[in-house]
């Protein structure tokens, strides 16, 4: 059962279950909900009947909290929707129920961050852009000075951007970096030459093919050990 310090649903009491999906031993393993003849959430058990996933919907969008959850039944994050776009905080807990780390979007748009679920460094550090910028996606080694991994995109239109790998080892995998226009991967030279008149396309810098890279603010504000 969801921990109620951390769950209060978005799917509306009066809504009717409609089982979507059994496993094979005949237990329910999905369901949307239904309110007024729309689909107002869903939900999605595991073979042991542990609710595992959730969100609300209206008029065919989300819209209201979705939730992710241990196999101890507890959330382990939450994020908030409106009309379709992640628009306010969203949160991720420890198994004990304790914050890990928030973030805030507007309309979609903000830096979102995710920990790792057992060392609580941070994993994933995503910019959601407006539709009139560029994007980016770095993921973390667990020694926060470095990532393994980076890459430059457009909402919905695909990588627009330098894209990196880097192996265990901290060199740059074979083949990269990656350079992509408007999603057609191109040449070091053709990006080059675009760069200089699409505002958008990161300018390529020699030193980032390197991974170490600094951790974002917004992290370091819920890290730092509180003034008493």
């Amino acid at each position: 059962m969801a921990n109620p310090r951390n769950y209060r649903s978005s799917i509306p009491i009066k809504a009717i279950e409609a089982v979507e999906d059994h496993f094979e031993n005949g237990d329910k393993k999905s369901a949307y909900f239904i309110l007024d003849g729309e689909k107002a959430g869903f939900r999605q058990w595991s073979d042991s009947g542990e609710l595992e996933f959730e969100f609300a919907m209206k008029h065919g969008v989300k819209h209201g909290r979705e939730y992710c959850f241990s196999q101890n039944g507890h959330p382990y994050e939450v994020t908030p929707y409106r009309k379709g776009r992640i628009r306010g905080t969203g949160t991720q807990w420890s198994h004990e129920g304790k914050v890990v780390i928030q973030y805030k979007l507007i309309n979609g748009i903000g830096l979102d961050l995710w920990c790792g679920n057992e060392n609580h460094t941070l994993t994933e550090e995503r910019y959601c852009p407006r539709d009139d910028e560029v994007g980016y996606l770095r993921n973390w080694n667990d020694d926060e000075k470095t990532i393994w991994q980076e890459y430059y995109f457009f909402n919905g239109k695909g990588y627009h951007g330098i894209s990196r790998e880097w192996n265990d080892a901290g060199r740059m995998r074979r083949g990269f970096p990656h350079y992509y226009v408007n999603d057609e991967r191109v040449t070091k030279r053709l990006y080059l030459q675009a760069s200089k008149t699409d505002r958008t396309l990161p300018p390529y810098e020699p030193k980032e093919d390197q991974p170490q890279r600094k951790l974002p603010k917004e992290y370091l504000a819920q890290r730092r050990p509180k003034r008493r």
